[in-house]
């Protein structure tokens, strides 16, 4: 067990430092290789006439939006999303230009927004794993918390308890307790701090040290 866990330390620093290679600087929390783009943009993928004069009208159009929804969602085949945005887009020359405006635009936003999402998840993890190996380089936590899960945010050790659950009920009193909001569970990190006989590293805590930020204003941006 003592081998496993420092295995398991060595792979995550391993895998941080290669992350932080092929970071964008321009996105410090990004890890992949392929340049972070925020979103899609309108030229990069239409060529039909403008779409700024219908910006969010397809958001006001009930048949647009249900319609939108439809396509957008994953589950659904791609020859039946093709099918049914020919059968929705009928009309005049005119009225099939601004339904097939509305549709392009609506899918573009919805699209864009999940996009958004999973990028945002993808930030969020990369940011858990530097703070996971964070907290594990910690002599402080490892010496007060050995043995028990400890509940962080933000490099802040905000609970503890002998499993996940009962430090989360932890992190919920002592936010409580100082007034203050407890994050969503999914913001939450919850690590296993090995107790003093596993640990794959000499403890070497003095009593002044800290087991993390004082407040959540010195924790890390």
């Amino acid at each position: 067990m003592r081998n496993s866990f420092l295995v398991t330390a060595l792979a995550i620093e391993l895998a941080l430092q290669s992350t932080a290679m092929a970071a964008d600087p321009r996105f410090a929390d990004w890890p992949c290789m392929q340049i972070k783009v925020p979103e899609i943009s309108v030229a990069a993928v239409w060529s039909g006439p403008p779409v700024d004069d219908v910006a969010n009208a397809w958001e006001e159009d009930p048949a647009t939006r249900d319609l939108v929804a439809r396509v957008a969602a994953r589950r659904t085949p791609l020859d039946d999303a093709q099918r049914a945005i020919a059968e929705f887009i009928t009309g005049s020359v005119s009225e099939r230009e601004q339904k097939g405006k509305r549709v392009f635009a609506g899918l573009l936003a919805t699209l864009n927004q999940e996009r958004s999402q999973v990028m945002d998840g993808i930030e969020r993890f990369a940011r858990q794993q530097q703070d996971y190996l964070w907290c594990l380089q910690q002599p402080s936590i490892l010496n007060v918390y050995a043995g028990k899960v400890v509940v962080v945010f933000n490099r802040l050790v905000l609970g503890s308890g002998d499993d996940s659950s009962a430090a989360l009920g932890d992190a919920r009193r002592a936010t409580g307790e100082r007034g203050e909001t407890l994050p969503a569970v999914a913001e939450l990190l919850f690590i296993p701090i090995p107790a003093a006989e596993l640990a794959p590293w000499p403890y070497a805590a003095t009593p002044t040290e800290q087991t993390g930020p004082a407040s959540p204003s010195e924790a890390r941006p």
